[in-house]
Order: C-alpha cells, then sequence, then structure tokens
C-alpha cells in the first residue's frame, strides 16, 4: 500500500479525501489478464477485510455515500462474484466514458498497450495490456483512518 507523501503532488482529491493505494505489477507485462484479474481482486478483498489494533476495517474509514464506501468502478468490479467479467467492461484508456460519466483510467493502468483500431473520437480505447494496476481506497480524515493507512502499508 503506498498513502501518499506529498499531498500536493500526489493529491487524488474527492471532497478532502486521503487515500492510500496499492500498485500491482505483472511480470508477464499483462497485469490485466484473467489470471491477474482474480489476483488483484482476492488482494482486494484481503485489504478490505483488514483491521487496525482497535478493529477498525477499511468500511469504517472509508469516504461513505448512503450506498456504501465511494471506490474507483474498477475497485467495484473486483468485488463482482466474477470479477473478470466485470472488469473487461472498464478495461478502456485513458479514460472510461459511461454516458455523461468520465472516470480517468490514466491514474489507474500504467505501461498500456491499447487497441489502436478501436480508439473512439477522443483517443479512448480498449486494453490489450497493461504492466500495472493501481487500486485506490479513498479514506477520511480521521486518526483512525491514518492507522488503517498504515496497517495497510505494513501487508
Amino acid at each position: 500500500m503506498f498513502p501518499p507523501r506529498e499531498p500536493q503532488r500526489d493529491s487524488y482529491s474527492v471532497f478532502g479525501a486521503k487515500f492510500t493505494s496499492v500498485v500491482l505489477e505483472d511480470l508477464q507485462e499483462n497485469a490485466v489478464s484473467p489470471q491477474a484479474i482474480e489476483n488483484i481482486a482476492a488482494l482486494h478483498r484481503s485489504i478490505k477485510a483488514l483491521k487496525t489494533k482497535t478493529g477498525r476495517s477499511f468500511s469504517d474509514v472509508c469516504v461513505r455515500t448512503a450506498d456504501g464506501c465511494t471506490l474507483h468502478p474498477l475497485a467495484y468490479a473486483f468485488e463482482d462474484e466474477d470479477p473478470v467479467l466485470s472488469a473487461q467492461f472498464l478495461l478502456r484508456y485513458p479514460n472510461l466514458v459511461f454516458s455523461d460519466l468520465v472516470v480517468d483510467n490514466a491514474l489507474v493502468f500504467g505501461g498500456v498497450v491499447m487497441q489502436e483500431s478501436k480508439k473512439d473520437k477522443n483517443g479512448n480505447g480498449p486494453i490489450e495490456s497493461a504492466r500495472a494496476v493501481r487500486v485506490f481506497y479513498l479514506l477520511e480524515q480521521s486518526d483512525e483512518a491514518e492507522r488503517f493507512a498504515a496497517r495497510a502499508e505494513s501487508m
């Protein structure tokens, strides 16, 4: 896990929220292969189950909405019963555009190879492979969230 050390430079600001993230690099250079997606989904579940010494988990310290923790759409896919199927719809770069919602996937995927012939008019297209995936965890502004980030960093 990588909490930002320089908030001015490493900001991923959502209403003043803090974040921590995990970066996964695939040595075969395809961090979006079905097996890699399964592995990332398993790690995501482990991170969400992680507890601080006081017994608080991610769901206790996350930035919340009425429906639960605020996550990047890809993280929601990792929670699905079939994360490989769910993730396939989100593997677009540099942006995922869905109706009037634009999700900046340039923050999430690294070392991307795209299907050039399938790019849309704005240059967004399906990801063929990516060397790395970064999963964000948005945290509330609290001491307990700091403890969670420190615990996650020590994984």
